[in-house]
């Protein structure tokens, strides 16, 4: 019966180190970051992207849910540990907004 008691709390420190994790993951406050057309190549210049500016897309807002479903791309976030933030790049006006996406590489 110890053991099946251990077992048992051990099982719900698990659980309760997973909500913990799950909670700490969704705490983010997401934003966009709004950049100009030289970001992407700057950035890479700088390390701060990796590959090269034909791994990256621009991308209509309305299409970015549809190309990640695909599989064919992911949109590209900055996320700030320490400030608890998560910003989409983001170009162009508001009614008209473009999103950084980086193409997906299939394996094979």
């Amino acid at each position: 019966m110890i053991e099946i008691a251990g077992a048992l709390f051990s099982a719900v420190g698990a659980v309760n180190t997973l909500r913990q994790a799950i909670k700490d993951l969704t705490s983010f406050e997401q934003s966009d970051l709004p950049v100009d057309a030289e970001f992407v190549g700057l950035a890479i210049g700088q390390g701060y992207l990796a590959g090269t500016e034909s791994d990256y897309v621009w991308s209509n807002e309305d299409r970015v849910a549809s190309r990640e479903l695909k599989g064919t791309h992911e949109t590209v976030l900055l996320v700030m540990e320490d400030k608890r933030k998560r910003m989409r790049i983001v170009r162009g006006r508001p009614e008209d907004l473009l999103v950084l996406m980086t193409k997906v590489k299939k394996d094979g």
